[in-house]
């Protein structure tokens, strides 16, 4: 879905980033749990429910994506590649 979505001149920075998103995010995300489950008094349900608002959150966000208008904006930054990098629209 990243790639159909991404302006074609700038596909590498969103690649970059949604690497160290990933990476950061599996670094911290093991210390987030254990100071929830630390703070519950041992109960490691209380991860899982911070989880799945995380990813609930997520889901939400991606249901508003308009994929159909960031391919049409896409197919129009790929006609005029040289003035992708200065324009509003890449």
């Amino acid at each position: 879905m990243i790639s159909e979505v991404v302006p074609a001149p700038k596909v590498m920075m969103f690649f970059a980033l949604f690497n160290t998103v990933g990476k950061t995010s599996g670094f911290i995300g093991p210390f987030i749990s254990s100071a929830i489950i630390k703070r519950a008094n041992g109960n490691t349900n209380a991860a899982y429910w911070f989880l799945f608002a995380m990813g609930s959150i997520g889901a939400i966000v991606l249901w508003f994506v308009d994929t159909d208008q960031a391919k049409l904006d896409n197919a129009q930054c790929k006609l005029l590649p040289l003035k992708c990098f200065s324009s509003e629209v890449c």
